[in-house]
């Protein structure tokens, strides 16, 4: 009784190990789950298509977002940059003031360009 109880446990095991072979199918069968398979690939290519362009746009329309807030800031300070820090000697937080106002807004228009050409800036 025992040795029967093992094979039988044994016999388990190796049908999940190894499962029998499914009967052959059909070729209207195949198709019509090929079809299925097909629709639902182009579904899910369509849809990552769309999520990226959404992912494109909302990206870019920060970026340009930031660019204007950017070119705001310059322009509604200007007048008191031009009083306070434009007249006078140059020294080095001088020029690091000018740095880290200007080159951001360098760096967004030939980002900007780069986006219009299509050349990458992946040096800056």
């Amino acid at each position: 009784m025992a040795l029967r109880y093992k094979s039988s446990i044994h016999q388990e095991q190796r049908e999940e190990l190894f499962p029998l072979p499914s009967p052959p199918l059909s070729k209207d069968r195949v198709l019509a789950d090929l079809s299925l398979t097909i629709q639902e690939l182009m579904a899910a290519e369509l849809n990552a298509i769309i999520s990226y362009a959404e992912i494109t746009r909302s990206t870019k329309t920060c970026f340009v977002a930031g660019f204007c807030l950017s070119i705001y800031d310059i322009l509604q300070t200007f007048p008191e940059e031009v009083e306070y820090y434009w007249r006078g000697g140059w020294n080095i937080p001088r020029a690091l003031y000018f740095l880290t106002r200007y080159s951001p807004v360098l760096i967004e228009i030939m980002e900007m360009l780069s986006e219009l050409y299509g050349t990458s800036m992946n040096f800056f």
